[in-house]
């Protein structure tokens, strides 16, 4: 989950809040807490409930990445590429570990302190390849996503940059659509050759799942290099916010309920493969919609339930982190109760 602000950046200018992006954050963590909520404080109707666990807990997880892709791809559009050097590359670097991976390995730490069974992969995010390192930090596969996110995709961006000035932003955006491709086409290979399950086989896999933080990587290149086809699709907002809701409510809410239902999800080769685009598609016209409108980002700085959202956007990572952490033992005092 990224700790980059919820606005827009400018060189050389403190970064300005978005309350559009910091809704959107903050339905995101609600989400997470709302889905994993289910399955430790209402075990008894887990059976009746598990396709809102499963749906809740998707949805939040995929409103972070497009989300992270776009504030990090605007950082990058407006920090590290207009001096396209390695030098700027390392200080982007720099700055996001500093902020994302102090709080992790503190995490960490505590678990191993605890005498959760600790492996390696953990500590240099690769645990999504062993379901046993998984057991560790359950959560922590949607973190090593957003690494591999960070280690490969600004590079890539950086040598296009690097290449020739002239049409960068063409280039940039053909990047992008060829990583979004790529990740579809490995999807298909992987589910054809393997066939593995919804989950931790395709779901929860670094190399399948950069498309996700792309998409929001190009909207953020769409905004920045091409600011009247940005300002033209921002422009139909009032057509994208319900067009987004019914798309999200259709593909999460609806197909993945009924296959979560029928125990088919992992048979299924649309949800394995394109499912996994389609749904942040949607979440991208919902971030447009969101981070364009006037009537959502007028100045209310003063209002309690803005300074709510901006902590619970603000406080997110940190609470992703923990909030299972502070679960376990909550169920377990409730389970004592019960039984006293």
């Amino acid at each position: 989950m990224t700790t980059a602000s919820a606005g827009s950046r400018a060189p050389g200018h403190r970064a300005t809040r978005n309350l559009g992006l910091d809704i959107l954050r903050s339905v995101a963590i609600l989400l997470v807490l709302f889905s994993h909520g289910l399955i430790f404080f209402f075990r008894w109707s887990y059976l009746q409930l598990r396709e809102v666990f499963y749906i809740t807990g998707f949805l939040g997880v995929e409103l972070f990445f497009v989300l992270s892709g776009f504030l990090i791809g605007k950082i990058i559009l407006e920090e590290v590429l207009p001096d396209p050097s390695w030098r700027s590359l390392g200080r982007f670097y720099l700055r996001r570990w500093f902020r994302t991976l102090p709080p992790y390995f503190l995490i960490v730490f505590f678990l191993i302190v605890i005498g959760r069974p600790f492996t390696w992969q953990n500590l240099v995010f690769l645990q999504t390849f062993d379901a046993k390192a998984m057991e560790f930090f359950p959560v922590s596969w949607s973190l090593a996503i957003e690494e591999w996110f960070y280690l490969f995709v600004p590079f890539l961006l950086l040598l296009v940059a690097r290449r020739r000035p002239d049409r960068r932003a063409a280039r940039l955006l053909l990047t992008c659509i060829v990583i979004i491709g790529l990740s579809v086409a490995t999807r298909w290979i992987v589910v054809g050759v393997a066939n593995p399950t919804f989950g931790y086989g395709v779901a929860h896999q670094p190399p399948l799942r950069m498309d996700s933080l792309t998409l929001g990587v190009l909207l953020a290149i769409v905004a920045v290099h091409y600011p009247k086809a940005y300002e033209w699709l921002a422009s139909r907002r009032r057509l994208l916010f319900p067009l987004a809701l019914a798309g999200i409510a259709f593909t999460a809410g609806y197909q993945l309920f009924i296959l979560y239902r029928q125990f088919r999800v992992n048979e299924s080769v649309y949800i394995r493969t394109w499912f996994l685009l389609v749904v942040p598609f949607f979440i991208g016209l919902l971030l447009v919609s969101l981070e364009s409108s006037r009537s959502i980002n007028a100045d209310r700085r003063g209002k309690w339930w803005v300074r709510t959202i901006g902590f619970v956007s603000v406080t997110s990572y940190a609470v992703y982190l923990i909030h299972l952490h502070i679960f376990e033992p909550l169920t377990g005092l409730g389970a004592r109760a019960e039984s006293a």
